[in-house]
């Protein structure tokens, strides 16, 4: 008998062939002046640890998480000037405290910088920055920048037996695949990644 195995990557597709680092943590830092802060959205557009892989084909930046969202709220109201924020999910410090008069320091992103971990750092990142009001006011984004902690990234494999779905006909058999790569060897044959 053969026997056939399928194989789903575990946490390598975020690998990068280039530097075999993915990302651990991510903070993102923006410096905006703004007459009124809170009618500002400001988000951060980049990969997933799907990205890249042969499975999935996301554009580059297709994921957003939401940093700055506060004009639902009345916490910030409108307070102007320059605001300098460091976005970090190790921060005790939320945006939402009430009466800011300029914003400082780290702040707790409102989504998780976390959804990024497991993706490679060499890739397409971008900050979104919305004014929510249709009022005049004008703003500005005097800089921004992203800082990763990183380690090797780790392939982990997980096999399943797909034997017993065969039948001898053919007419019972795993999901038709393009793309893929296999490998014979005694008497097993393993199949990994394409599409079906």
């Amino acid at each position: 008998g053969t026997t056939i195995l399928g194989v789903n990557a575990v946490n390598g597709d975020g690998l990068d062939a280039r530097t075999g680092l993915c990302i651990d943590s991510v903070k993102v830092t923006v410096k905006v002046t703004h007459p009124c802060i809170n009618q500002l959205r400001i988000s951060i557009m980049g990969p997933t640890p799907d990205t890249g892989s042969p499975n999935f084909h996301a554009h580059s930046a297709s994921h957003e998480v939401l940093l700055y969202n506060q004009r639902k709220t009345n916490g910030t109201g409108c307070a102007g000037g320059e605001h300098v924020f460091v976005f970090n999910e190790l921060s005790e410090r939320f945006t939402d405290e009430c009466c800011t008069e300029n914003f400082k320091g780290d702040y707790k992103p409102e989504g998780r910088l976390s959804e990024f971990v497991g993706s490679t750092m060499l890739n397409e990142w971008t900050l979104v920055v919305q004014d929510m009001k249709v009022d005049g006011l004008v703003g500005t984004v005097e800089s921004w920048s992203i800082e990763f902690m990183v380690n090797e990234c780790v392939k982990g494999f997980s096999w399943t037996d797909l034997s017993s779905t065969i039948s001898a006909d053919t007419s019972r058999s795993p999901v038709a695949r393009y793309g893929a790569k296999a490998l014979a060897y005694k008497d097993s044959l393993f199949v990994f990644n394409g599409r079906d």
